[in-house]
């Protein structure tokens, strides 16, 4: 089985679309894990969260969904927790649901999208690899990674101590972007 992870795809759809055919994806046979943001600045955020979960719901045990933190910012904003999301695109995301579902409808669906975003897990790990959205905390077990590991930065990551790493007693590569 063939393996593909992408993120940041930040509402470019027709981007994410050429690139999955470019590879020929095939959910029957092959593995595709988002690592998330795929919202925001784009001018397709609801197309692009339309097509990851319809296809998750279809291929559960294919395509993998991992939350961003574009999409905690927006989770954060539908529950008033804060209004940072706007200044990070938001905007762009909620003209997108608008344009696509219509001026009532689309803001209730972006709403009812927030809270399956909010559901999505932080990681997924195979037989070769642990998938995240920016990185995972060392010395904590997949289960109880925090919500924070989607705002690691590159910085954080290559501080992280090398005798730490040597002695992890089980040692996979980490697959995220930071």
């Amino acid at each position: 089985m063939r393996t593909f992870y992408t993120c940041d795809i930040h509402g470019d759809y027709n981007s994410f679309i050429s690139l999955i055919n470019h590879v020929n994806f095939n959910p029957e046979k092959d593995r595709l894990v988002i690592g998330g943001d795929m919202i925001n600045r784009g001018p397709k955020s609801a197309e692009m969260l339309q097509w990851a979960k319809n296809n998750h719901e279809q291929y559960t045990d294919r395509i993998h969904i991992l939350i961003g933190n574009h999409e905690e910012m927006m989770i954060w904003f539908m529950n008033e927790l804060s209004p940072m999301w706007m200044e990070f695109g938001g905007d762009d995301t909620i003209a997108s649901f608008k344009k696509v579902f219509g001026a009532e409808q689309g803001w209730d669906l972006a709403e009812e999208y927030a809270k399956w975003l909010e559901g999505l897990p932080l990681i997924f790990e195979d037989d070769y690899a642990i998938y995240t959205h920016a990185g995972v905390r060392i010395g904590v077990d997949k289960e109880n990674q925090p919500r924070e590991i989607v705002w690691i930065n590159q910085k954080e990551l290559l501080e992280i101590d090398e005798t730490i790493l040597k002695n992890l007693d089980r040692w996979k590569i980490c697959i995220s972007w930071s």
